[in-house]
């Protein structure tokens, strides 16, 4: 089976480079069959950055937003399974590592109900991890948790996913969604975790022909930067929730960093 990667980039030049720097460090490039930088309306700090760096460097003339930018990136390689990044998921781990969970994450990818495979670390997600600080306030065992995990129980079941970041004891209050995979690696039912844009392994057709349409079919006024942004609209629907489908969650390899002023909120 062909792996490509693909990273996504609007502004964010020194983000970016830090991402970059990682990546090339570890020689990450060359364990893909193809590799592109995908580029949206790029500014010339990106484009300056982006010269520097052994890789395909594609651009695209209009910014249409995250899901869109996505959708373009994927369409425009031919591989069959795609790890997609942006460019604030800086590489923590060797290449050896990087390998090991790349094989079985494709591994557990060739059973119809995972959907795709999460490669954010859980040992060091990084910055604006909002779901776990939810997930961690659910359970401090304040009078307060109590009241919102009996009034709100859907809601509750929902944020259950997020145990995975918190460790195993906490993975051990939801067996009803989690699933012992081997190796460190959990499959997660969809109900208990949310869709995420961030450092995921994925069919490239999947993700073209089914989550793009699911995100699509919703609506909602909701968007980051007026654009659509795909983890809005897929968390949005109960046809995410409800699927059936499971994801893949290993040790993770990619972290969260921004660095600098991006240009936008």
């Amino acid at each position: 089976m062909s792996v490509g990667l693909s990273i996504l980039s609007w502004r964010g030049s020194q983000t970016l480079s830090r991402s970059l720097e990682s990546y090339a460090e570890a020689r990450l490039f060359n364990e893909f069959s193809e590799s592109q930088l995908f580029l949206p309306d790029p500014d010339k700090a990106v484009l300056e950055v982006a010269k520097h760096f052994d890789i395909q460097t594609r651009t695209s003339p209009q910014n249409h937003g995250i899901m869109e930018n996505m959708a373009s990136a994927a369409a425009t390689m031919s591989t069959e399974y795609i790890l997609m990044l942006e460019n604030d998921c800086p590489l923590i781990e060797p290449l050896e590592e990087v390998r090991i969970q790349l094989e079985k994450s494709l591994a557990l990818l060739t059973s119809d109900d995972v959907i795709m495979a999460r490669l954010r670390s859980i040992r060091e997600p990084g910055q604006a991890f909002l779901g776990l600080t939810k997930y961690r306030r659910l359970y401090n065992g304040t009078l307060r948790s109590a009241i919102i995990k009996f009034l709100r129980p859907d809601k509750t079941n929902r944020l259950s996913g997020y145990a995975l970041y918190d460790g195993p004891s906490s993975i051990q209050r939801h067996p009803q969604y989690f699933q012992d995979a081997g190796d460190g690696f959990y499959l997660v039912d969809c109900f208990a975790m949310p869709w995420t844009n961030q450092s995921i392994l994925i069919h490239r057709e999947t993700f073209l022909n089914k989550i793009i349409p699911m995100a699509h079919s919703v609506k909602t006024n909701r968007h980051a930067n007026n654009r659509p942004n795909l983890e809005i609209e897929l968390n949005k629907t109960p046809l995410w929730r409800n699927s059936g489908w499971k994801i893949a969650c290993g040790p993770g390899l990619f972290t969260h960093e921004r660095i600098g002023d991006r240009g936008y909120m």
